[in-house]
């Protein structure tokens, strides 16, 4: 047995710990879970998913080896007759080379067996009529993908055979079609072993965590940023940016890949509407297909300068797919999940407790609202009891009644007239006018206050004047000789009676404006009764809202709790899988390296002893490279 053959079965054997640790950590799944981590062997499946117009249709096509001639027809026949910027994919398709130069569709649901031939035209029919049956809502979603063979002779001499699943693009039309995407990218996405994120390089917004679980409708596709050995992203058009252009021109010479891929990550760095690219993450920048073309023509200094950047760019592409379904690949993925998955069930938690935390400020602001309106609630239910109990003090229509009555009782006609005095009956009248004017002016003043109409005034002018005259017409000699000889006591007679005459007019003047007053005075009552009842309604009803509100806070609060504690949930059942997958992988491992170096020790061959301790070494190195972070620490 020569040496290299030897080497060859012993690092076999020494990676024999993956495919044990694989086997039984399959198994410890439960059946929702257990594709998630990819198939137990045999070659990697990858998919494409990404919105439409991006290219995605013209990098399958690439990847697949197809001609650069074929590449339109083969393009039109696998849109199945879908005009450009429409979803194309109906549903969850897989491309591989046929083994003759026939179309071969494998549909059952359509009637469409691998061992049919079918030409452009009939393909073309069929992928149209596979979209109308989804349209119908009579394809299930979780029947495995179509398989379409494309005819041999449109691949390039010398391409490797790779099977690509296409999955129904993020920009389908139409709330059924979105849905059907949804249901068809939750179902398959978590089964691949490499996933292509297709999508413009000027346009990062489908990549973000959020929209791609949204538009995928899978929740774990939120973390897709943290596993850069499942998920590659594939930017198309990226030489059409004018910006990229400028920094491509800089360079002297062409540019190679990693120039390439930095100058994507400057371009975008510091966006805030676009997520951060992780360090580790897989970045593919291409620009293909008719763009391309059309651009490589009118600016031929920057073909010159990335057409091979390109090229490598493909190659690298293919590489990854080739490696989709490597054992070391896969056990990464598992062996370096703890440390995303703990910064992510730390975030978690972090955005609970914030969420918490202002649910709390909210609602005690809230309810502290709710308090202060109860207290002046309150006090408006004693104002409005205030209101119905009669007044202590004297209202402001009766003072002024009394004031009037008042002025008039204290004129005492009879000593205010003295005997010995000769005075005359006209300043008797003055006087009485004077006093009874002061004592209607502060009823007017008060029907001034309540803006009551008042002639309380005219009506006693009215009524002396109106004396006066009487007594000038019956008794000419009045103002002449002012009354005398023996008619003197006529005279007084007829100056009280003139002047209780006026007095009368002016009272029932005054008893109209007081029952004037007494209406404004119970209107106005009434009005600040019915003013405080609606307040208290009014307060009533925000109380109500402010309940509602704190209700609804609550709610939003309880949901957003519910809706994190199970994605830490799914963290936490995530990190339990790969605590066991650890514990499997060390044990397999362990015993692996007992029994190489049992072997070791039983050999008699120094060569073949030699080479069990390169392949032990080889089997401890490859372990460590695998459990470790990426920043070197185990």
């Amino acid at each position: 047995m020569s040496a290299l053959r030897v080497w060859r079965e012993l690092h076999a054997e020494a990676r024999e710990w993956q495919r044990e640790s694989w086997e039984k950590f399959c198994d410890i799944l439960p059946d929702d879970l257990r594709d998630l981590v990819g198939t137990r062997q045999g070659e990697g499946r990858v998919a494409v998913y990404g919105n439409t117009q991006v290219g995605k249709t013209t990098v399958m096509l690439r990847l697949l080896g197809i001609r650069e001639t074929d590449m339109e027809r083969v393009g039109n026949v696998l849109r199945g007759g879908r005009g450009l910027g429409r979803s194309a994919t109906a549903v969850a398709t897989e491309y591989q080379r046929s083994v003759d130069d026939y179309w071969h569709v494998d549909a059952p649901e359509m009637g469409h067996s691998p061992g049919d031939s079918l030409n452009d035209d009939d393909t073309e029919k069929c992928l149209k009529e596979l979209r109308i049956r989804m349209e119908a809502g009579k394809f299930d979603a979780q029947a495995r993908p179509i398989i379409v063979h494309i005819p041999c002779g449109s691949f390039e001499e010398g391409s490797a055979p790779m099977n690509l699943l296409d999955l129904p693009g993020v920009g389908a039309l139409g709330e059924r079609e979105a849905s059907w995407a949804a249901r068809i990218a939750s179902r398959y996405l978590p089964l691949m072993d490499l996933v292509l994120l297709v999508g413009r390089a000027d346009d990062l917004s489908d990549f973000h965590p959020e929209t791609v679980a949204q538009s995928s409708g899978h929740k774990a596709m939120r973390y897709w940023t943290s596993f850069s050995d499942k998920f590659g992203l594939v930017l198309t058009h990226v030489a059409q940016s004018a910006s990229i252009q400028q920094r491509i021109r800089r360079h002297d010479g062409p540019l190679s890949v990693d120039q390439l891929r930095r100058h994507v990550r400057e371009e975008h760095a510091g966006d805030a509407s676009v997520f951060d690219f992780p360090e580790n993450a897989r970045i593919y920048p291409l620009d293909l297909g008719d763009s391309w073309a059309k651009l490589a023509e009118r600016q031929p200094d920057i073909r010159a300068k990335t057409e091979n950047c390109f090229k490598q760019m493909i190659r690298d592409l293919r590489r990854d797919i080739e490696l989709a379904a490597d054992p070391d690949r896969r056990s990464s993925i598992l062996l370096k999940i703890k440390q995303p998955l703990a910064e992510k069930r730390h975030a978690l938690q972090t955005e609970m407790k914030e969420v918490q935390t202002a649910y709390h400020e909210r609602t005690t602001k809230r309810r502290q609202d709710i308090a202060s309106l109860a207290c002046e609630r309150e006090t408006l239910h004693d104002h409005i009891n205030s209101l119905y109990k009669p007044p202590l003090q004297p209202t402001r229509s009766t003072v002024a009644t009394n004031t009037l009555d008042t002025a008039y009782n204290c004129y005492d006609r009879k000593s205010s007239r003295n005997k010995d005095e000769e005075s005359s009956l006209l300043t008797y009248l003055v006087k009485s006018k004077q006093k009874i004017r002061e004592a209607v002016n502060k009823v007017q003043t008060e029907a001034e206050l309540q803006s009551i109409p008042c002639d309380i005034i005219e009506s006693y002018e009215t009524a002396i004047m109106d004396c006066l005259k009487k007594i000038k017409d019956e008794y000419p000699g009045f103002i002449r000789n002012l009354f005398p000889g023996s008619d003197r006591n006529k005279y007084k007679k007829l100056a009280d009676n003139t002047v209780k005459e006026a007095w009368t007019q002016v009272t029932h003047a005054t008893a109209k404006f007081i029952e004037e007053i007494d209406r404004a005075e119970a209107a106005k009552i009434q009005n600040e009764i019915a003013e405080a009842r609606f307040r208290a309604v009014s307060l009533e009803y925000d109380v109500a809202t402010i309940e509602r509100e704190i209700q609804a806070i609550e709610t939003g609060c309880e949901e957003k709790v519910r809706r994190l504690k199970a994605e830490i949930d799914y963290v936490d059942q995530a990190k339990n899988y790969a605590d066991k997958y650890h514990a499997h992988a060390r044990q397999a491992f362990c015993r692996q390296v007992r029994a190489q170096v049992e072997a070791m020790c039983a050999e008699p061959n120094h060569s073949v002893k030699f080479l069990r301790v390169m392949a032990v070494l080889h089997a401890i190195q490859g372990f460590e490279k695998l459990s470790c972070p990426a920043d070197g620490g185990c």
